[in-house]
């Protein structure tokens, strides 16, 4: 939202802090995949907390044995979600439409932060199409981290230096 907001209105914006977001739509492959697990969600009621949290959280976070049981909460949390919303949010994401040739136009002054294990690189890519400097592509195409859950101090170190907080 934050993005087509600083593309369409920027004047209702001073800072703007994007967070493993992207400019681009969903890989295919990534794309067929959520929409049959929003289906899934729909049909049995509840997302599908195995096969949902190594898309929502990065290879360290679910292999950490200290954080044991902050995964055993958000399993707890995503087998709450409400179906509807569940299905309308995944929906959300997946039917946007793309950005990327609009970048240009964002003058606001912007803090990007992506963890070093998403994939496709969440950084909104350059006006040119390329991508922005010492992101390498790799990794799993379906990963798409939570880095304000996995590293909450470095995400509001990086936003209270952007805040001047």
């Amino acid at each position: 939202m934050g993005l087509r907001l600083a593309i369409r209105r920027p004047s209702l914006l001073r800072t703007l802090s994007l967070l493993d977001t992207s400019a681009d739509g969903e890989p295919p492959q990534a794309a067929r995949r959520y929409r049959l697990m929003a289906l899934a969600a729909r049909i049995v009621g509840r997302a599908a907390g195995g096969r949902i949290m190594p898309i929502l959280f990065g290879r360290t976070f679910l292999e950490d044995p200290r954080r044991a049981e902050e995964r055993r909460q958000w399993r707890e949390r995503l087998r709450r979600l409400d179906r509807r919303a569940t299905v309308r949010a995944t929906h959300g994401v997946l039917d946007r439409a793309p950005v990327l040739a609009d970048l240009g136009k964002i003058a606001t002054p912007t803090l990007i932060v992506v963890g070093d294990e998403t994939w496709p690189p969440s950084v909104p890519g350059r006006a040119d199409g390329g991508r922005h400097p010492g992101i390498a592509p790799g990794g799993d195409p379906w990963r798409r981290p939570l880095v304000p859950v996995e590293q909450p101090g470095a995400v509001t170190a990086a936003l209270e230096t952007v805040l001047g907080t």
